[in-house]
């Protein structure tokens, strides 16, 4: 298993006892030129969304490319489909 893939995994187990998962198709979003969501919850009536980095580099490696607008972006769609405020959130490993 691949670090990002691990760090990933240890941060699912406690992010989903913390609220209802939502599930999206990746193939959904690209269909809609949105950006593959790593993991969402709905917690206090919001959509949470959260972008996983497993290093510095790619956190800010998200900000210089179009990654960080798809992601906006799959999370106004989530806000408009449950209709909730939603959130985007990027978690990096320190």
């Amino acid at each position: 298993m691949m670090l990002g893939q691990r760090f990933e995994q240890d941060i699912s187990k406690d992010f989903h006892q913390r609220g209802i998962p939502i599930l999206i198709s990746p193939m959904l979003l690209r269909k809609k030129g949105l950006g593959q969501i790593d993991l969402a919850h709905l917690v206090n009536n919001k959509v949470i969304v959260y972008e996983i980095k497993s290093s510095r580099i790619g956190k800010q490696s998200l900000y210089r490319g179009k990654q960080i607008t798809r992601l906006r972006r799959s999370t106004f769609w989530l806000a408009r489909i449950f209709k909730k405020h939603a959130q985007l959130k990027i978690i990096a490993k320190r």
